[in-house]
């Protein structure tokens, strides 16, 4: 995992020094605002410090700091989203399920969609909690969306096998009666009515985007395999945040924007060490604090 200034895209530094993360897919923010990142070759959720973003503490999964082996959290974790009253949702990619977590105790409550449900293939990263209290969820290998209700449990299809050459999606947005979805194997950002699961168009036109984050009013940020972009909602301009294969960039799997103003940039940050308040494009960014992180995570991509 790497760390870049999100306004610069200069590198700042590696995230993990203690060999912690192998395969990092899910980055996500505790309650306590705290980082979470889901390791998903040795199934580990990984905590950094807010503020110093230095030691990682494994709280699920196996830590490699005690004689115990620890079995408690689920095999090849892919990707998490915290719903408003701070519980989590992780999914599996390998088993296709869906558990709950407190993260007060960091347990598995409950189990959202059972393994081997014949529903979905290959659950990927970018699922998205909707306004409707579903959890909608990207079948990599099964080249569909589906909706789970976080209440009842019941499964619905939102996007069917292949419609409108939909192949391997890996993250979605909701966008009021849209679905904008990241289809790696398409190579675009893809719309489809959220209603009727039906294409709608072609947003962008990218090689193998596998990341769809919203940045700010009318923006989002997405990926090429050694690139970082922010585009607006309406895909009329690219703007290059990360270029590419900076600090050897590679094989982009998921980006997350981190609001921060007293983060060490180290020594590849500009001179006087301050960051410009806005950026071309237009569109207010007010939101962003002075050291504009951007958290990446790296590894190959799915074959």
């Amino acid at each position: 995992m790497k760390i870049y200034n999100g306004c610069t895209g200069n590198f700042i530094r590696d995230l993990d020094s203690q060999g912690l993360i192998r395969g990092p897919l899910g980055i996500l923010q505790a309650p306590d605002g705290d980082i979470l990142v889901i390791s998903e070759n040795n199934g580990r959720l990984i905590k950094y410090d807010y503020q110093t973003l230095s030691e990682g503490t494994v709280v699920m999964g196996d830590d490699p700091t005690t004689a115990e082996v620890e079995d408690n959290f689920i095999q090849n974790p892919v990707g998490a989203i915290m719903d408003d009253n701070g519980m989590m949702y992780v999914a599996s990619f390998t088993l296709n399920s869906v558990v709950k977590v407190n993260t007060q105790n960091w347990t598995i409550e409950d189990e959202i969609l059972p393994a081997n449900n014949g529903y979905i293939n290959g659950i990927d990263s970018g699922m998205v909690i909707g306004d409707d209290n579903e959890l909608y969820l990207p079948g990599y290998y099964s080249n569909n969306i589906i909706k789970v209700n976080l209440d009842t449990k019941n499964v619905s299809p939102v996007v069917v096998e292949g419609e409108g050459g939909l192949r391997a999606p890996r993250a979605i947005l909701v966008k009021e009666n849209e679905l904008h979805v990241a289809a790696e194997r398409s190579n675009a950002i893809m719309i489809f009515d959220r209603q009727t699961g039906a294409i709608k168009s072609t947003l962008v036109d990218i090689a193998y985007p596998a990341a769809l984050k919203e940045d700010g009013e009318g923006y989002f940020i997405t990926n090429s395999p050694a690139a970082v972009f922010r585009i607006p909602n309406d895909g009329s301009a690219y703007e290059k945040i990360v270029k590419k294969g900076t600090s050897g960039l590679s094989a982009v799997t998921f980006v997350y924007r981190l609001q921060k103003s007293n983060f060490d940039m180290g020594d590849n940050n500009t001179d006087d060490n301050t960051i410009e308040p806005a950026r071309s494009g237009g569109g207010s960014l007010s939101f962003w604090l002075l050291a504009c992180l951007i958290i990446r995570a790296a590894i190959k991509k799915r074959m």
